[in-house]
């Protein structure tokens, strides 16, 4: 078992500014959570006519429940169309502690060394498109949140009990980024992937996101 050792966990999430520190108890001495600024996402088609404004919904509480903190992590449409959302989650282990020498990075992945609720993200609502995003699989509308709809990507946040010895002096830095586009006929197609066609590859993730969001893309008006 690792002794204590500082470890820091630093959430940068594209959208919201807040700065937070925790006390972590057992294996990490305590973590910062940072959050960055705000993100705006605009397709050419639709620049002149409105902008999305999506922003990340960020909660975090430095309050453990064990070894178990809250880490809501969401969206909100601030704006005033209806919206398709995404959020890209990269999170990586940094171990900067020698000066003498490179940083070294280790991985990070959900479910094997950082841990969401029961091991996995909101599956019901979200979808994992294999190039990095998570996609919500609805429509949200002006003023929606995921967190009043208990729909968010994933609500708490833990490191795995049993990391290798190569991991105590690392930090975990946790990206977060929202992005947003119009739920009209292909803008979503278009400004995310870059072309209005549909998704072909039936072996692809994005395959059955795209189906599912072409079902509930509107015609243009």
């Amino acid at each position: 078992m690792l002794k204590a050792q500082k470890t820091k966990l630093v959430f940068f999430s594209a959208c919201v500014l807040t700065a937070l520190v925790l006390i972590v108890t057992q294996t990490y001495a305590w973590f910062t959570a940072e959050d960055e600024k705000v993100n705006q996402f605009i397709t050419d088609k639709i620049v002149v006519k409105y902008e999305f404004d999506s922003k990340l919904f960020d909660d975090f509480d430095p309050d453990p429940d064990g070894d178990v903190y809250t880490k809501r992590v969401g969206a909100v449409v601030s704006g005033n169309r209806d919206s398709f959302v995404r959020l890209l989650v990269i999170p990586t282990f940094v171990d900067d502690s020698d000066p003498n020498l490179p940083p070294i990075v280790l991985p990070a992945v959900f479910g094997t060394h950082i841990i969401l609720d029961d091991g996995d993200y909101n599956t019901t609502n979200w979808a994992y498109g294999g190039d990095g995003y998570y996609y919500y699989l609805g429509v949200l509308k002006p003023g929606d949140s995921t967190d009043d709809m208990g729909q968010n990507l994933f609500n708490t946040v833990k490191l795995a009990d049993n990391l290798p010895p190569e991991y105590e002096n690392a930090h975990l830095v946790i990206e977060v980024k929202c992005e947003a586009s119009g739920t009209e006929k292909w803008d979503y197609r278009a400004g995310w992937w870059g072309s209005e066609a549909a998704i072909s590859d039936n072996t692809s993730p994005l395959y059955n996101i795209d189906a599912t969001l072409a079902l509930l893309a509107k015609n243009k008006t």
